[in-house]
């Protein structure tokens, strides 16, 4: 098997399925946006599966910002803003380095929607009212 297709098979991209992550021979549920069903089934490796689907690969400071979003969550059981992330982030060894651009580089789809759902958390309310709007009016009249 090439590297390529193991990456696939680990990442669950070897199902047509886009609602089920396959990892190990297990079967973990996604949402439609392909965040976990259940916040229970993450770890480590879930949250690589779910880079990979991504075509992401996760290094030192995708765990840095990872881990911090996920602390957060189980200190005060909500995701944080962003402005209290990167509060959070700048606290912790090697955070000073995660300016915007390089939070914009290691999650290109987003901070607070692309980072979030691989830290396995739902998004938070700023952003899903925000994606909300978006979606019954994504041509605003005044863009």
């Amino acid at each position: 098997m090439s590297e390529s297709s193991e990456l696939e098979t680990l990442a669950g991209f070897a199902n047509d399925d886009d609602s089920v992550l396959e990892l190990d021979g297990e079967h973990i549920p996604l949402r439609k946006d392909g965040r976990l069903v259940d916040i229970l089934d993450w770890n480590r490796e879930v949250a690589q599966a779910l880079a990979w689907r991504d075509e992401l690969w996760l290094n030192e400071m995708h765990w840095l910002v990872i881990d911090a979003m996920r602390d957060y969550f189980l200190e005060f059981n909500v995701c944080p803003t962003l402005k209290l992330l990167k509060r959070s982030l700048k606290e912790r060894p090697a955070g000073w380095q995660l300016d915007d651009v390089v939070l914009d580089t290691l999650f290109p789809e987003g901070l607070m929607t692309q980072g979030t759902k691989i830290a396995g958390l739902p998004l938070p309310e700023d952003v899903s009212e925000s994606l909300d709007a978006e979606a019954v009016n994504p041509h605003p009249a005044n863009a």
